[in-house]
């Protein structure tokens, strides 16, 4: 299984690094690097709770520890990966346009062609981004913010690496969930004692009451912060690094 993780992997990267050979512009009628990450990410999931397994007698144990245990992997696979993506030419040539230009006039720029794309203007020798940047700077920026294949590949990537999370904490949550309700020894205050044997005589409705109690303090959260900025394209998330990196400059100059 882990060998399965890492082929899907390594072909994940293949056909993404060769996709404008065997598609036009990149895209195919079928989502292949979506297939591939999905598989991967199902892949990864199985064999960290198999491995787990091997330390913890118990699997409701070993997917608990699986899920703590793929999510710091993932998060480290996707920051090795962005290690080595940075180092390539596509995005040297971003990070060489971008440090030409200054703060203010790299977010007002991007603050400009983020309304135009929103608004469905066409923004090709907008009068509006002219006043922003000089002709060949604004053609310069306008390349580099293309999305090549590597950004595609990292996207794919950090999308499957997200599902191999998913995955580990909905098989965790429902190992914590049976470790609950199940029968055995009821220990510490009165209260406490009560409302795990209510659980262990009505397994069904304690995991409903849980799954409840999870919603209500998962949802508001979720929808309130993660769920605007994973919606927000990338150049808006570059518009809002521009602005911090603004504001940075500007509290430094005043202290």
């Amino acid at each position: 299984m882990q060998a399965s993780a890492v082929m899907f992997l390594l072909l994940l990267v293949v056909v993404s690094a060769t996709a404008h050979f065997w598609c036009k512009d990149g895209h195919s009628v079928f989502n292949v690097r979506g297939y591939l990450a999905m598989s991967m990410a199902c892949s990864v999931e199985r064999a960290g709770e198999w491995t787990m397994n091997l330390v913890w007698g118990d699997i409701w144990m070993a997917r608990i520890w699986s899920a703590y245990m793929l999510s710091i992997f993932s998060v480290a696979c996707v920051l090795a990966m962005k290690a080595v993506v940075d180092q390539t030419q596509e995005r040297l040539n971003r990070r060489n346009a971008i440090e030409n230009i200054g703060p203010d006039q790299l977010e007002e720029y991007l603050h400009t062609l983020n309304r135009h794309l929103h608004q469905g203007v066409d923004h090709t020798n907008e009068p509006a981004l002219e006043e922003c940047l000089d002709g060949n700077r604004m053609q310069l920026l306008s390349s580099a913010l293309d999305q090549g294949s590597v950004d595609k590949l990292m996207y794919t990537v950090v999308s499957g690496f997200s599902v191999v999370i998913g995955l580990a904490w909905v098989m965790g949550y429902e190992a914590a969930e049976a470790i609950i309700v199940a029968p055995g020894k009821v220990s510490g205050p009165y209260l406490v004692r009560v409302v795990e044997n209510w659980f262990v005589r009505h397994p069904v409705m304690a995991k409903v009451v849980l799954w409840i109690l999870l919603v209500a303090i998962v949802v508001p959260g979720w929808s309130k912060h993660l769920v605007p900025a994973a919606r927000k394209p990338w150049r808006v998330h570059m518009e809002d690094i521009a602005r911090e990196k603004r504001l940075q400059k500007e509290a430094h100059e005043i202290h």
